[in-house]
């Protein structure tokens, strides 16, 4: 019978361990040198645990340092075992794993929450976004953690929507450019039941501030702007707006610090909504 090719080889000559009874030994061949073998695969499979044993083969064979002819030989088979580039090589198979993907609507903002179990070279995620028979559109962009075994969490909030169904999904990218898609999700972006006006932000501010309202219908609307003595200072609307989640930007540049009142009146069909709120500007 001829002499069976091996797959790798490792050190194996007068490898010292312990004797039944106590004391050691030198001992030599496949016994010495399987447990070198092992150790490399126990490494590997402790850092991607999802390897197959193909894959681990492969690994080991692929990152073996050749002694004899090229290629596999009799003697050395694919050449000498080397554990660290088998590692390696095992670190860098392990894939960007997604393991929760969720959207949760909240107003007119739709906050994404994502969480990776491991990573590899992941320069981030492409957040991308479509409404009912749409097409899928680019909405921004969270760095990933470049390669690592630990849980990562990840968020994005996606603001000011109109009310409707969306859809989501992530485009991995890769360092090297290459990109894989998740799973889509979806989410529904629910119409105001009533009406509001919304605290500015920030507040106190300068020059520039936020002002949020909502209508749950069709109204003529005006948003306007007094001193803390009740002088007109700004109109900011005036006019029909639509139903749903809307917000205006209010620039007091030409205005001197102090407190103001800023008003919403809006008329529908259904009733007059009348309100007010303070905000303070600090130059």
């Amino acid at each position: 019978m001829g002499l069976l090719k091996p797959d790798v080889s490792a050190p194996g000559n007068s490898t010292t361990s312990t004797n039944n009874g106590g004391g050691y030994s030198g001992f030599g061949g496949t016994s010495g040198a399987t447990p070198h073998v092992c150790g490399t695969v126990a490494l590997i499979l402790s850092i991607n645990p999802n390897l197959t044993p193909e894959q681990v083969s492969m690994i080991i064979q692929t990152t073996a340092v050749e002694k004899g002819a090229a290629g596999k030989d009799n003697r050395y088979g694919a050449g000498r075992i080397d554990a660290y580039e088998a590692y390696l090589l095992a670190l860098a198979m392990i894939p960007v794993e997604l393991s929760s993907f969720t959207a949760n609507s909240s107003g007119d903002d739709v906050m994404l929450n994502w969480t990776t179990a491991t990573e590899i070279n992941n320069q981030g995620f492409e957040i991308q976004r479509k409404m009912q028979n749409g097409e899928f559109g680019s909405v921004g962009f969270v760095e990933g953690n470049g390669t690592t075994t630990e849980t990562q969490n990840y968020s994005f909030i996606d603001e000011n929507l109109e009310p409707g169904n969306y859809s989501y999904r992530l485009k991995q990218v890769d360092f090297d450019g290459t990109s894989e898609l998740s799973d889509v999700i979806e989410t529904e972006v629910l119409a105001p039941l009533d009406y509001s006006l919304s605290q500015n932000y920030p507040n106190p501010f300068n020059p520039t501030t936020t002002i949020s309202f909502s209508v749950p219908e069709v109204s003529n609307v005006t948003i306007t702007i007094y001193s803390i003595v009740g002088e007109l200072a700004a109109t900011l609307v005036s006019g029909s707006i639509e139903a749903g989640y809307h917000r205006i930007n209010f620039d007091a540049t030409q205005l001197s610090s102090g407190t103001y009142i800023y008003q919403i009146k809006a008329v529908g069909e259904s009733r007059t909504f009348v309100d007010n709120k303070k905000m303070i500007l600090l130059k």
